[in-house]
C-alpha cells in the first residue's frame, strides 16, 4: 500500500488535512455509501469487510454515518459505535457530513472532533485533488453557506490544472438541476474548473450519468435502508463504489456487498468433503419397481454424519400430485460418527415421473453447509422374459412377434422433469445367448428427423438416435448409440480406473426403418458382448433416446451417467 505523508495538524482541531504523496498514477480508492436512515449495522459491516479485504489505498465516505438528530451526548455515543465498526478498516477514511451526521452546530462540532475533519476540506492524494463538501443542511446551492462557495471556488481556481479532480458531498443536488435540463450554478463552477467526477449519496439508490465530461454518481446504500425490496436492475441493494484511477482516467464499479471473499474460502478438504456429502453420505435405498402399476415404494434414507459435530436439521420430501410422502417431514438429530436409517412411504397416485425430492441442509467444515436438493432413486425394473421364438431382426413396424416382451414407455427429461421429446417404447425379450431389442421412437417432424451419420463409432448421438448402458456386475458399463439410420457408436468404460475405450467394439445385429410417424430400431445382443457369463438373471441398464429437433432427451432413468448405482434394472426370466 502506498504511504500517505500528511502534513499539517491532523484533524483533532478539524483543521483541512493537506497531503504530500509520491508521484505515481494509478491507485484505487473506495466509496463508502449511507449507513443511516434506518440503519442496517449488519449489511454496514459486511461492506466494511469486503472494503477491506480489497486493501484500497484509502476510503472516502459520502456522509451519513450516524441517526443523529439526538443530543450532543447520543451524537458522541453513536459517533464512538460507528468508530469502532470502522476498526476493520486498514486504510486512511476521509468522511463527508451527512444531513444526519450535521444537523445543527452542536453536531458539527462533534462531527469534527469524532473524524478529525472539518465539515469542508480537500486532500490530495498522487496525481488528484479531492474536495468535500458539506451541504448536510442545504436543500440547494443556493442554501450553501457564501463562505464555502467562495473557498470553493478559489480552491478549484488553484488546481484546477491536476489531472484529476473528485468532488464529493452527500445530497445530489445535480439530480435536479443539471440532470432536469436546469441551469445549475454548482456544475457550471466544476465545468469551469475542470472538475472530472462528483459523488454524492442520500437517495440509498444508486445512479450515475455523464455531464460536460464530468462524472456524477449517486452512490446507493452501504447500511441505510431503501423503503422496499432489493431490485438490482433499479440499483437498490448493499454496496460500495470501488474506483481504479489509471493516469486521467477514472474506473468506478459497483460492489454488491457479500460478495468478495478472503483467498482462504474454502480448503480443499472442504472441496473434497462437499463431493463427497451427495456421493457417499446420503442416499437411498427403496423397493424395485415392476412394471407401471400405482404402488406404496419403502424408501430408506440413509445420512451419514462425517463430521464432528451434531447434525440438526430436517430432512423434508417436496412433490407433485403424482406421489404422497408419509412422512414428508422428519428432523433427526445425527450425533457425530453416527449413520441415520429412517424410512418413509412413498404412495404412487399417477405418473412415475416427477418423483419426490429430498431436501436437506448438510453442515460441515468452517460453518460451511450443503444444500442437499436430489429426486429420490427409485430403482425401476423390466422383466425379460425368455422368447419363446427368436425375432428376426429386419428393423420392421409393428411385428406381432414382441407381444409380450417387457416394455419401458415411461421416461424423463433430465432433473426429473417429464419429457418434451416424443413418445418413446423400448421393448425385451432373451433366449440363452443373446438379449433381443425393438425400440419404436415417435415422432410428430419425421421429415425433421436428423440421420446423417454412416461410419462406425461417428458421433451419431448428435444425430436422433437411442442409447444404451449396461452393467451385468458394476465393474464395467457398456455404452452403446445407435442411430436411426442404425449406425452404431460404442465403448467399454472400465469403473475401477473409470477408463474409457472408444476403440472396443460390440458384435451386433441391428437394423432399423422409418415410417410415417415413428422410426424403429431391431437390435440383437449376444450376452457374452456385455459381460454376462449366462449364471446372471439381472443386468442393470438405462436408456435415453434423443430427438435432435427440439433438442430432447427421453430418459428411463432420470440420470445419465456412468454410474451402475443409478441404473435401472433387467430382470432375466
Amino acid at each position: 500500500m502506498r504511504r500517505i505523508f500528511l502534513y499539517g495538524m491532523l484533524a483533532l482541531l478539524g483543521f483541512v488535512c493537506l497531503q504530500n504523496v509520491q508521484a505515481s498514477d494509478d491507485y484505487h480508492f473506495a466509496v463508502l455509501g449511507d449507513r443511516t436512515g434506518g440503519a442496517n449495522q449488519e449489511a454496514f459491516e459486511m461492506v466494511l469487510r469486503d472494503m477491506e479485504r480489497l486493501h484500497p489505498d484509502f476510503i472516502v465516505t459520502v456522509g451519513d454515518q450516524i441517526e443523529g438528530y439526538q443530543s450532543r451526548e447520543v451524537a458522541i455515543k453513536e459517533w464512538d459505535e460507528i468508530l469502532e465498526s470502522m476498526k476493520v478498516i486498514t486504510c486512511p477514511v476521509f468522511y463527508t457530513a451527512g444531513n444526519h451526521d450535521i444537523y445543527c452546530e452542536v453536531s458539527e462540532e462533534v462531527f469534527s472532533e469524532k473524524t478529525g475533519f472539518k465539515p469542508y476540506y480537500t486532500f490530495d492524494y498522487e496525481n488528484s485533488h479531492f474536495v468535500i463538501l458539506n451541504n448536510a443542511i442545504a436543500e440547494n446551492f443556493e442554501e450553501m453557506d457564501k463562505e464555502q462557495i467562495q473557498w470553493l471556488e478559489k480552491d478549484l481556481r488553484e488546481n484546477r490544472d491536476k489531472e484529476n479532480i473528485f468532488v464529493f458531498m452527500h445530497k445530489p443536488f445535480w439530480a435536479n438541476v443539471i440532470a432536469e435540463g436546469k441551469e445549475d450554478k454548482m456544475h457550471n463552477i466544476f465545468k469551469e474548473n475542470n472538475v472530472d467526477a462528483v459523488f454524492t449519496g442520500h437517495w440509498h439508490q444508486y445512479a450515475s450519468n455523464e455531464y460536460d465530461g464530468i462524472k456524477y454518481i449517486l452512490v446507493g446504500s452501504s447500511g441505510g435502508s431503501w423503503g422496499g425490496e432489493e431490485n438490482v436492475g433499479l440499483g437498490m441493494f448493499y454496496q460500495f463504489m470501488w474506483c481504479k484511477v489509471d493516469g486521467d482516467k477514472l474506473q468506478a464499479s459497483i460492489i454488491k456487498a457479500g460478495n468478495i471473499y478472503n483467498d482462504d474460502l474454502v480448503t480443499i478438504e472442504e472441496e473434497k468433503m462437499s463431493y463427497k456429502i451427495p456421493t457417499n453420505l446420503i442416499s437411498f435405498d427403496a423397493e424395485k419397481i415392476f412394471g407401471q402399476k400405482k404402488k406404496v415404494v419403502d424408501v430408506t434414507v440413509t445420512i451419514i454424519n462425517n463430521t464432528d459435530k451434531t447434525i440438526k436439521s430436517d430432512i423434508t420430501f417436496k412433490y407433485d400430485k403424482n406421489w404422497d410422502v408419509r412422512p414428508d417431514k422428519k428432523s433427526p438429530e445425527i450425533e457425530k460418527g453416527d449413520t441415520l436409517k429412517t424410512s418413509f412411504k412413498f404412495v404412487q397416485k399417477g405418473s412415475f415421473y416427477p418423483v419426490p425430492r429430498m431436501e436437506f441442509v448438510y453442515p460441515f467444515g468452517r460453518d460451511k453447509q450443503y444444500e442437499y436438493s436430489h429426486p429420490a432413486w427409485i430403482q425401476k425394473m423390466i422383466i425379460c422374459p425368455g422368447a419363446k421364438k427368436a425375432p428376426v431382426i429386419d428393423g420392421k413396424i409393428g411385428k406381432r412377434e414382441w407381444k409380450g416382451a417387457g416394455v419401458a414407455r415411461v421416461f424423463a427429461g433430465f432433473g426429473e422433469s417429464r419429457t418434451k421429446a416424443d413418445d418413446t417404447e423400448v421393448y425385451f425379450m432373451h433366449d440363452d445367448e443373446n438379449l433381443y431389442i425393438y425400440a419404436r421412437c415417435y415422432d410428430r417432424e419425421m421429415d425433421k428427423l436428423k440421420a446423417r451419420l454412416k461410419e462406425r463409432d461417428d458421433q451419431v448421438y448428435t444425430d436422433d438416435a437411442i442409447g444404451f448402458m449396461f452393467s451385468p456386475n458394476e465393474k464395467n458399463v457398456y455404452h452403446i448409440y445407435i442411430s436411426a439410420l442404425g449406425t452404431i457408436w460404442d465403448q467399454k468404460v472400465y469403473l475401477e480406473k473409470y477408463k474409457k475405450d472408444i476403440s472396443w467394439n460390440g458384435k451386433y445385429e441391428v437394423k432399423c426403418e422409418k415410417g410415417k410417424d415413428s422410426w424403429v430400431m431391431e437390435f440383437k445382443i449376444p450376452f457374452s458382448e456385455i459381460g454376462l457369463s449366462g449364471d446372471e438373471t439381472e443386468i442393470k441398464m438405462n436408456i435415453r433416446r434423443k430427438q435432435q429437433r427440439n433438442n430432447e432427451s427421453a430418459l428411463w432413468m432420470s440420470e445419465w451417467s456412468h454410474n451402475p448405482s443409478v441404473f435401472g434394472g433387467l430382470l432375466l426370466r
